[in-house]
């Protein structure tokens, strides 16, 4: 069973992104039309967890 709680376990470096260039441009700008923020960044959040900590 994969060690859930490693980030760069279940995140390796190098891995393919799961989204293509186009997608990922939809997101972010879903995200801007949100004030900056979607439902999984309202998660992280209230999570205590910081996009810098997956850097």
């Amino acid at each position: 069973m994969i060690e859930y709680t490693d980030y760069q376990k279940v995140f390796p470096p190098g891995a393919q992104m799961p989204y293509d260039r186009k997608r990922i441009h939809e997101i972010e700008a879903r995200r801007k039309e949100l004030g900056g923020q979607l439902f999984i960044d309202r998660v992280l959040k209230a999570l205590g967890i910081s996009k810098s900590q997956f850097g």
